[in-house]
């Protein structure tokens, strides 16, 4: 998950079922990205280089017309181009 999600994971159905049997391996976005789960046993903090792409850019970006083909496995882009998904009405 991205490391803005891992703030809000207090908010998630069972997130104190999951925390306890799956491990979540977060891919940290900015030092701000540090909260109180940071520390548990299960999160993993990924140290890997910063990419800025989110599912936001993603979206956008098919909306103005823009490929994102190689941003996506093929089975998803099928997916989105065949359900014709973010596109402008």
């Amino acid at each position: 998950m991205g490391g803005d999600n891992l703030s809000n994971l207090d908010k998630w159905k069972n997130a104190d079922i999951i925390l306890k049997h799956y491990p979540i391996y977060v891919y940290s976005r900015s030092s701000e990205d540090k909260n109180p789960f940071s520390n548990h046993k299960g999160i993993h903090l990924l140290d890997v280089p910063m990419l800025d792409i989110s599912a936001t850019f993603i979206r956008e970006n098919i909306r103005n017309g823009i490929s994102m083909q190689y941003f996506l496995p093929d089975k998803v882009w099928a997916y989105i181009k065949e359900n014709g998904w973010y596109k402008n009405k």
